[in-house]
C-alpha cells in the first residue's frame, strides 16, 4: 500500500491508525510527501510487533516482520 501526497494532516494519522487496527494482513506500506521526516516518523502508529519503520530518501515505509 502507498500513500501519495502525505502531510501527517490529523486525518491522515487517523486513517493510518485504523488500516493498522482493522488488519493483519498489511505486508508493506509506504508513505509519501513533503512532510515526511524524523519528526512526523514520532507521530505514525507504533507496530512493533508487527513490523518496523525505516526512513529513506523522504519516503517512511513500514515492512511486516516474517512470519
Amino acid at each position: 500500500m502507498e500513500i501519495t501526497g502525505f502531510t501527517g494532516a490529523d486525518e491522515e494519522m487517523k486513517l493510518v491508525n485504523m488500516l493498522f487496527e482493522s488488519s493483519n494482513s498489511i505486508k508493506r506500506m509506504a508513505l509519501r510527501g513533503d512532510a515526511i521526516g524524523q519528526q512526523l516518523m514520532m507521530n505514525v502508529p507504533t507496530t512493533s510487533d508487527r513490523g518496523w519503520w525505516n526512513f529513506a530518501e523522504q519516503v517512511l515505509n513500514w515492512t511486516c516482520n516474517a512470519p
